[in-house]
């Protein structure tokens, strides 16, 4: 499994987690790559606000994700590519970490909700700042959860949002996520609540 990549002019390699790629493994990694572009050219013509854009852009990186059957070990890659065949300049951070404060990742996890929810919660700018907070950017399950809490106890603003990102960031410090099933990182998760009695 690969994704493909550009780095020149007319320059590609394909990126893989190890091994030797089969010429069917390049032949998927081009497709997925002549797809994305196509489909995110389409999307650069709409003009619409910032969140609604990244909402839509989420929501053709989980298509494509979906289609391709895009593995973990590839989303690194595939991030990447979706930054440079949109024109847009990759984050330092999202370059040096799998997930942090990488936009595309972000609005992948927040197309999975309703843009009229997240509208009232806030700007893109805030979900930006939740997703990409250190341990929330770390787990898939973790940035769900805690963007389903927001959701549910509207907080619409940063200072809103720090005692609950100071409590995840905390309270999963010096833990492995990806070792815990999804029961028992979820009842870490909900000590938020209780320690707010």
């Amino acid at each position: 499994m690969a994704i493909k990549l550009q780095v020149g002019e007319n320059k590609f390699v394909y990126k893989a987690g190890s091994g030797i790629l089969t010429s069917k493994e390049k032949q998927r990694a081009d497709k997925i790559y002549t797809d994305s572009s196509i489909v995110f050219s389409k999307l650069n013509e709409k003009e619409t606000d910032i969140l609604e854009t990244w909402h839509l852009r989420g929501k053709a990186a989980n298509s494509l994700i979906h289609r391709f059957s895009v593995n973990t070990e590839e989303k690194t890659y595939f991030w990447r590519m979706l930054y440079e065949i949109s024109g847009i300049k990759m984050p330092r951070t999202a370059l040096t970490t799998k997930t942090k404060r990488n936009d595309f990742l972000t609005a992948s996890l927040v197309a999975q909700y309703k843009l009229k929810d997240l509208r009232e919660v806030g700007t893109w700018s805030l979900w930006r700042e939740v997703v990409g907070s250190v341990k929330v950017a770390d787990d898939e399950r973790v940035a769900n959860w805690v963007i389903g809490y927001i959701l549910k106890h509207p907080i619409t603003t940063r200072d809103g949002a720090r005692p609950l990102l100071k409590f995840v960031r905390n309270r999963l410090k010096n833990l492995d996520t990806s070792k815990l099933m999804k029961k028992e990182l979820l009842q870490k998760l909900s000590e938020f609540d209780e320690k707010k009695r």
